[in-house]
């Protein structure tokens, strides 16, 4: 394998498992050089200065170092919950010495900035888990390209900062590319399946009410994806607390779409 920079550098790894973080046909490490890019930018953690390392992508080609440096800018949109504040990165040989040719000309037209933002070893980790399942890596892209279509911010859709108009407009752009992003924003849930599974003969709901045998199916699938269903965790835009939630195994509470079945077939 080579080594190659992916302009992504790491300051919190200690609050992380350490590297090496082994995908499918790639490694990821946090390494201290090159020194010249992680110069002056440190964490400070329980008191103790972490100076930033290096997010060096180790695989057969530039091309698979680049497919994956593409998959942990996926897996920063769905940490981050909205597009990551720069764009995909560009890997480049870490070490030119022993870089192909076409790799030293690549190197030389391409000048990409630094990524130095926290919670990466998050990033990477999940990247890794999508690398061993194409559907993960599918749901990734959609749900980045879905925020591409229609950008929003996680404080926009905060219920403090919401109100019922904010994302109505006239424009009939904004009509295709709303309607766009909910369809694969959706169609992440299907990769997942995790999607509300209705019919005719059996709605999703009965006299506005869950159908119990459809809620049941999602449930059981939601468990068995690992999520737990809790009941007393986000707000609603009033600030009250809001009964239907779920939760990962590792803590992490995520929208769960048992609580709220309009969107699915009736």
């Amino acid at each position: 394998m080579k080594a190659y920079y992916s302009h992504y550098l790491v300051g919190d790894y200690a609050l992380f498992p350490p590297t090496p973080y082994k995908g499918k046909g790639w490694i990821i490490s946090f390494e201290d050089e090159p020194s010249d890019a992680t110069a002056g930018r440190m964490d400070i953690i329980n008191g103790k200065s972490y100076r930033a390392r290096a997010v060096i992508i180790h695989a057969a080609s530039r091309e698979r170092a680049q497919y994956v440096a593409d998959m942990v800018h996926a897996s920063l949109c769905l940490t981050l919950g909205e597009l990551p504040p720069c764009g995909p990165t560009v890997v480049v040989p870490a070490d030119l010495r022993s870089a192909e040719q076409e790799d030293r000309q690549y190197q030389t037209l391409a000048a990409p900035r630094d990524v130095f933002v926290g919670g990466l070893p998050l990033t990477c980790l999940i990247a890794v888990k999508a690398s061993y399942r194409k559907g993960y890596q599918y749901a990734l892209f959609k749900h980045l390209l879905s925020h591409q279509v229609f950008p929003t911010s996680m404080m926009g859709l905060h219920p403090t900062g919401w109100w019922p108009s904010q994302f109505v407009f006239d424009s009939p752009e904004h009509h295709v590319r709303c309607a766009y992003a909910i369809v694969l924003a959706y169609s992440v849930l299907e990769e997942l399946s995790l999607q509300v599974i209705a019919s005719d003969s059996e709605p999703s709901r009965k006299n506005g009410q869950w159908n119990p045998p459809v809620k049941q199916d999602l449930e059981d699938r939601c468990k068995k994806g690992g999520y737990r269903l809790v009941r007393n965790d986000p707000v609603d835009p009033a600030g009250h607390a809001h009964p239907n939630r779920a939760q990962t195994a590792s803590g992490h509470s995520v929208a769960c779409t048992v609580g709220r079945p309009e969107g699915a077939r009736q």
